[in-house]
């Protein structure tokens, strides 16, 4: 029953995104993963192939990036750890992933220490 949610979701997202290329209008929602534990919360999303992702260092090995990869999944990953709790750090590779997804919405795994 969820696969058949999931297929009915995706095909909706596909004929939203037809349309609005259809009007030149792009858009899409940058996720940037920044733990193991975040990337295992969002793979059934991930695995949709409807977002680019961002990953911090360390978070999947090189085989299983290229395994997204080879599902089609857009993936961006920093060969360096980031820091999660160096806000400046945090902010830094932010921008970095703004800058290679001008005007798009990027979400960010969060975990605040409170």
């Amino acid at each position: 029953m969820r696969g058949s949610t999931l297929e009915k979701q995706n095909k909706k997202i596909q004929r939203t995104r037809k349309l609005a290329a259809d009007f030149g209008v792009k858009f899409f929602m940058v996720i940037f993963i920044l733990t193991k534990e975040g990337f295992n919360e969002m793979e059934p999303f991930v695995k949709t192939g409807e977002h680019p992702i961002w990953l911090n260092g360390g978070v999947l090995c090189q085989a299983e990036i290229d395994l997204l990869i080879s599902e089609d999944i857009e993936v961006s990953y920093f060969n360096y750890v980031v820091d999660i709790g160096d806000e400046e750090a945090l902010a830094e590779a932010i921008f970095s992933v703004a800058e290679h997804h001008p005007g798009e919405r990027i979400w960010s795994e969060s975990k605040p220490q409170i």
